[in-house]
């Protein structure tokens, strides 16, 4: 959330920041913090010309967080080296964000439903905040594909 506040300050676009840009810090954030400056973990973002409001990047900002973080601690054990993939596109009537890495994915028997890890119920809480649809895929590591609506302003 600070990082939003920060580019929010340093644009003096108080209405909107750039995603894209966001996310680059974000995840290299996330990635020297957990794996370390000389980590085996590439990235790529893929969200041009994407503008949120705040009330959008925020929750949006939190989820992407969680799934990233999860990646780097449960994806890629120990040292190994891996990637992982963020996209963001605007389509007629929602975003799209499609958020993959090529680690070990999850145990074959874990059952999403039931789980009572607080990470994914958070997840499944900022995507509902966020009126969108998660579906999950865990073949050759894991893709979340999550469909969210701009959060309208009640300013």
């Amino acid at each position: 959330m600070a990082m939003v506040h920060e580019m929010l300050y340093g644009t003096g676009d108080f209405a909107y920041i750039n995603y894209e840009k966001y996310l680059n810090q974000l995840i290299t954030t996330l990635v020297v913090s957990i794996k370390g400056p000389d980590s085996n973990i590439t990235t790529h973002i893929d969200a041009k010309s994407i503008q949120l409001n705040i009330d959008t990047a925020i929750p949006l900002g939190l989820l992407i967080n969680e799934l990233i973080t999860n990646s780097l601690i449960h994806a890629f054990p120990d040292d190994g080296s891996g990637r992982i993939s963020v996209a963001i596109k605007r389509l007629p009537k929602h975003y799209e964000l499609k958020l993959s890495d090529n680690g070990i994915g999850f145990p074959v028997d874990f059952d999403f439903q039931n789980s009572t890890s607080l990470g994914l119920g958070l997840v499944d809480t900022l995507t509902l905040q966020l009126d969108g649809k998660l579906h999950r895929e865990t073949n050759n590591g894991t893709t979340y594909l999550i469909t969210f609506k701009q959060i309208e302003s009640n300013a």
